[in-house]
């Protein structure tokens, strides 16, 4: 639990704040601070559209990534021109307008529904992953193959994972409006069952392109020590160092100790823009177009700098 919830559910009964409004808000109205409440409203109207360009680009990728992979329609891996995958983003998009339309209609009722779909999605993730672990666990003790164990031995922990998220499951049939939760699960698996057994599959070329593409990135691999001894995860905030990085510092430090302050007009100004010109070709941008920071705080005064208007300073 978050500090600034427990905060909100100290101040304010949980049983008084609905769903039409945000506890924040309400909590700042009821201690008499009304400007504070514009001021969260306009926090969180941030944070979701934040988080709805976010999902736009989860949902457009992953229907790109599956579409490419032979598991969609081969429209949704198409590419424009510029090489952005329009139709997928335009799916995705489609999605988001169906969900307000239908805010609009269910107001009452939808957001209770999405939750408690979601809430069976999560589950299910947590069942394959756990059956899964299971299935790793035995091929690996038939085939007499060692690996990296982290839990205790014998199946006994997976085996309760399973039992108590097929309790949580079954649970949500007797919480109100939650239902949806189960109603999906017997449909929805029998469904991946039948596909299983009499669908024909994904496209086998698909997937040579898709191998082809992953071979020609294998051989990256090897550039990256910490990959020789383990499964590295954590891309998203420190990725695995290259080979080539003690080249590179090496370099920068000769330069910042036989150059000293010299070294910024000789090269470290113009990093952030040669860098930036790299990355430009990933995301479909050109040259010069990609600014590049030292950190997010930095990049939000930059942005909020443009919107303050310049005034000439009268006082020392």
């Amino acid at each position: 639990m978050s500090p600034d919830s427990l905060w909100s559910w100290a101040s304010f009964p949980w049983t008084q704040i609905g769903l039409g409004e945000s506890p924040f808000v309400r909590v700042f109205q009821t201690v008499g601070i009304p400007a504070a409440s514009h001021v969260m409203n306009f926090v969180v109207l941030t944070a979701a559209l934040s988080s709805a360009v976010a999902n736009l680009y989860f949902g457009a990728r992953l229907a790109f990534s599956l579409a490419r992979g032979g598991y969609l329609p081969a429209i949704l891996g198409r590419l424009s021109k510029e090489g952005m995958p329009v139709v997928a983003v335009l799916t995705s998009a489609g999605g988001m307008a169906a969900a307000l339309v239908l805010s609009e209609h269910f107001k009452d009722s939808l957001f209770v529904f999405m939750v408690g779909l979601s809430t069976f999605g999560a589950l299910f993730a947590w069942l394959m992953t756990l059956l899964t672990h299971l299935a790793f666990r035995r091929l690996h003790k038939r085939q007499a193959k060692p690996y990296l164990r982290l839990g205790p031995r014998g199946p006994w922990a997976s085996l309760a994972g399973l039992a108590g998220v097929l309790a949580v499951l079954v649970s949500t049939w007797w919480v109100p409006g939650f239902r949806i939760t189960c109603w999906p699960a017997y449909p929805g698996w029998l469904l991946s069952q039948c596909a299983t057994l009499f669908g024909e599959g994904p496209d086998p070329t698909c997937h040579s392109v898709e191998f082809r593409a992953m071979d020609e990135l294998l051989k990256w691999r090897g550039e990256f020590p910490i990959l020789d001894r383990t499964t590295y995860m954590i891309s998203n905030s420190l990725g695995a160092m290259p080979r080539g990085v003690y080249d590179e510092m090496r370099v920068y430090a000769d330069s910042w100790a036989e150059r000293g302050v010299r070294a910024w007009e000789e090269g470290w100004w113009e990093m952030a823009v040669g860098v930036g010109d790299r990355i430009a070709p990933l995301i479909g941008a050109g040259p010069g177009e990609i600014s590049l920071h030292q950190n997010v705080t930095l990049t939000q005064a930059v942005i909020s700098s443009c919107f303050v208007s310049a005034v000439r300073a009268t006082r020392l």
